[in-house]
């Protein structure tokens, strides 16, 4: 099998640039799995069209130094060890009194794992309303990456199976709370490569335009990158 960073990892540092290179705008990220080097490569390796992140990619040190020191004063990384929201907000109102708008929290369900389920639930609900009061208090935006929960019946998504809201980790309060709810799945394990590098970005909620439907990606093994895909058989 090809070897990749995962579907998600992938889509959210393509945002990530986005934000920074053609919105011009900075950003912070809260890696809370990974260490602030390994999301630093990540996006070295995106400006590069490399992945740089997988051992055996050969690559130019000396240019992936240069662009690491371009994304100096774009990109600011968490690199605490928070195993609970209220140290998470303390760095984000840090962050914002810098004029930092854009954040991403990678995976949001890390914040409450310790937890039994019910606690869980509803310490995911602070969260949410908390954001939402950010959101609009002080006009910043939240990437939340989040864990779902095993479909009941059909396709499991690493089989390339459609991702619902109600599969989100307290779902309840992801469906009320945000503005746009994005899922991705992929059949890992299909026969052809072509086939384990098509993704299917499903749009679940769309508050502002109601856009709803899928959007067909194809992993580029040579660039690390996901690129929109035109084939209509697919």
């Amino acid at each position: 099998p090809t070897r990749r960073s995962s579907d998600l990892t992938t889509f959210v540092r393509q945002i990530q640039e986005q934000l920074m290179f053609v919105h011009q705008q900075r950003i912070a990220v809260f890696d809370l799995e990974e260490s602030a080097d390994g999301a630093l490569n990540h996006l070295i390796g995106g400006m590069m069209n490399l992945p740089i992140h997988l051992p055996d990619c050969s690559y130019d040190i000396e240019e992936a130094k240069r662009l690491g020191q371009i994304l100096e004063g774009k990109v600011y990384f968490y690199e605490g060890l928070a195993e609970d929201w209220e140290e998470v907000k303390d760095n984000i109102r840090y962050f914002a009194s810098k004029g930092i708008r854009f954040y991403f929290i990678d995976p949001l369900s890390s914040l409450v794992e310790h937890l039994s389920a019910s606690e869980a639930y509803q310490e995911l609900g602070k969260i949410m309303r908390d954001m939402k009061r950010f959101r609009k208090q002080q006009g910043l935006t939240f990437f939340s990456v989040n864990h779902l929960n095993n479909p009941t019946s059909g396709k499991d998504h690493g089989a390339g199976g459609d991702v619902y809201g109600s599969q989100f980790s307290g779902s309840r309060h992801q469906w009320k709370y945000s503005t746009a709810l994005w899922g991705i799945a992929r059949d890992q394990l299909a026969e052809a490569e072509e086939d384990r590098n098509r993704v299917k970005l499903s749009i679940i909620k769309d508050r502002l335009g109601g856009k709803t439907g899928h959007i067909h990606l194809q992993y580029n093994s040579a660039t690390g990158k996901l690129e929109e895909l035109y084939d209509e058989s697919f």
